[in-house]
């Protein structure tokens, strides 16, 4: 709501509506912040809850390593899958890759077809779908929502 601000949007709505426009030279060169944007600050908060949850989640379960207690394991690929949270950045090859071998570490008790829905197979290439049809056991209906069918 600065008056700087203010002046910097009334010349973007004359440009947006086709007016020609020059920046004054005051404008140009923002002064320093006084204090940090809100979305650093949001950021930061982001990247500190992430790593207190994977620090508090690790003592649940390993993904190196022995068998794996299966409620745990699901526990954890549930929290995983439904997680919108982008420092958790995973391509969707690694996220797989994680659920397969995580259902592998329980004994294959978890089958990795139960979390297929939520991957995007969309962001997977070709050849990778191919081989994870061969690594993982699936029926018609999963064919059909790897290929997009």
């Amino acid at each position: 709501m600065s008056p700087e601000c203010q002046e910097l949007n009334a010349l973007h709505s004359q440009s947006v509506d086709g007016g020609s426009i020059k920046i004054p030279d005051r404008l140009l060169n923002p002064p320093a912040a006084a204090e940090p944007f809100i979305l650093d600050l949001l950021i930061a908060d982001a990247r500190t809850f992430a790593q207190d949850f994977l620090r508090a989640q690790a003592p649940q379960a390993s993904f190196v390593g022995a068998k794996t207690d299966p409620q745990v394991a699901h526990e954890l690929l549930v929290r995983l899958l439904g997680s919108h949270d982008a420092s958790l950045a995973l391509s969707e090859e690694e996220l797989v890759d994680l659920v397969i071998r995580t259902c592998r570490q329980t004994g294959n008790v978890l089958q990795p077809q139960n979390y297929l829905s939520n991957i995007n197979f969309g962001a997977l290439p070709a050849q990778y779908k191919l081989a994870l049809s061969e690594v993982i056991p699936l029926n018609p209906e999963h064919h059909a929502m790897m290929w997009n069918r």
